[in-house]
């Protein structure tokens, strides 16, 4: 499916090698994640575009929060509702 061989694979995993924009591009596809995603420049899988500003400040402070107290929010949402 990506054309990629084991040895080139293993070089992008390691980080001895970076793949081209054109294969970066399959590989995003191929996951179904956004290249700003697999190049760590986002938490963001797959951006929503249909996110209200105000779901889109609620994620926006979760992805800062730690761990643990992001468990606590989620927990408390969901007695809430």
């Amino acid at each position: 499916m990506l054309e990629l061989s084991e040895s080139a694979i293993a070089k992008y995993e390691e980080g001895q090698r970076s793949p081209d924009l054109n294969t970066l591009i399959k590989i995003a596809k191929f996951f179904d994640v956004s290249t700003d995603y697999l190049l760590g420049l986002t938490n963001i899988p797959k951006p929503e575009m249909d996110l209200s500003p105000e779901l889109k400040q609620l994620l926006a402070i979760a992805l800062r929060m730690p761990e643990d107290k992001l468990n606590l929010l989620i927990k408390l949402l969901e007695r809430l509702f």
